[in-house]
């Protein structure tokens, strides 16, 4: 066996070879271990590049799918807007607040594709945060005032829509001046909470009292006020459709009835688990929480377009609009200098119209 000395000036490092690879030369008699080759890093370097290698693609399929599915969102929410802005058929006080939606929805979606790049400016940052806790109240706040037409809609025994412009405003008024005016004291109350002497942490609010009193204590209110109007709603459309004789009629407007009060609550129980899994992910830390949030995010105004320019209702109107129309005429009777065409009673006899008096 060779000695300690001796041991040391038989090795050399060599230099040449990468992630510092030791060769020590042994004695020629011990024939077993001729060379040995120490890599003290060359195993976990190799490991760790791969991990980084396979997180800046994961990262980089993520993102690019996440900008798809915001772009699909937008395209979407603005066919939905347009549609619903063209046609007569669907401009009543829901279509209207629907319409409301759709523009809250989309400019949500189109701060949360700005905030993805990370702005390097603290206040336009937490311009940022505050409009999209606003947007995103304010989203919220349509759904419980459409939910609460529905039930003001299914008190009418009658079954009939009263086409009266003013008060159909008046209503617009009042939910207009709730769905944008609480979210916008939410968002004041959130500004004069922040402190604007720390920075924003990755264009989110960073503090736990901001989240609590300006986001989710108004969160937890609309949504209690949101299944409060949906209970009563459920009970009114049934006790109503009982009292109609006509059964089928009956078991016809209970159903259009039921459909457009659980799409109201499908759509808000998806928005309230988007902003759950962003609360969780921002509390927590947790890097998949986060991916699923974002994700969720951006397809939730794919979702809302597909469910209402995609539906039954839509699709007819779609049809009827496009489909080439038949003129119909009326019959003429008698000669066109006698009678003319028309469904005037006097014109349908042959004797002189008596003279005006």
């Amino acid at each position: 066996m060779l000695s300690s000395t001796h041991h040391q000036q038989l090795c050399s490092r060599n230099t040449n070879i990468p992630n510092h690879h030791f060769n020590c030369r042994m004695a020629s008699g011990d024939r077993e271990s001729s060379t040995i080759t120490f890599s003290f890093v060359n195993a976990t370097t190799n490991a760790g590049l791969t991990v980084a290698n396979s997180n800046v693609v994961e990262e980089e399929v993520f993102s690019l799918v996440t900008v798809v599915a915001n772009s699909l969102s937008l395209v979407g929410l603005i066919f939905a807007f347009i549609t619903y802005s063209l046609f007569s058929d669907v401009r009543s006080l829901a279509g209207t607040t629907l319409m409301n939606l759709l523009a809250a929805l989309f400019l949500l979606q189109l701060l949360f594709v700005v905030g993805v790049q990370k702005l390097r400016d603290n206040h336009l940052c937490l311009g940022l945060v505050f409009s999209l806790h606003g947007l995103g109240l304010s989203v919220f706040t349509w759904l419980t005032a459409m939910t609460h037409d529905v039930y003001v809609m299914s008190k009418d025994s009658n079954l009939c829509v009263r086409d009266n412009t003013s008060a159909r405003m008046c209503t617009f008024c009042r939910y207009s001046i709730i769905a944008w005016g609480f979210p916008c004291a939410c968002t004041c109350l959130a500004v004069a909470l922040q402190d604007f002497s720390m920075p924003p942490d990755n264009c989110w609010i960073s503090r736990t009292e901001i989240l609590t009193y300006a986001f989710a204590l108004p969160l937890a209110f609309i949504t209690v006020v949101m299944a409060f109007f949906a209970t009563r709603a459920a009970i009114t459309i049934k006790c109503v459709s009982d009292m109609l004789i006509d059964r089928k009629r009956s078991r016809k407007w209970r159903n259009r009835r039921y459909v457009q009060l659980s799409l109201y609550v499908k759509i808000y129980a998806l928005s309230a688990a988007v902003w759950l899994c962003g609360l969780g992910a921002r509390m927590t830390g947790i890097q998949t929480v986060w991916m699923v949030f974002q994700l969720l995010f951006s397809v939730q105004g794919l979702l809302v377009a597909v469910a209402y320019t995609c539906n039954g209702r839509m699709l007819k109107i779609y049809s009827s609009t496009f489909r080439p129309r038949t003129d119909t005429q009326v019959s003429c009777y008698g000669t066109a200098g006698d009678l003319s065409c028309s469904t005037s009673l006097q014109l349908l006899t042959w004797e002189t119209p008596p003279d005006a008096v």
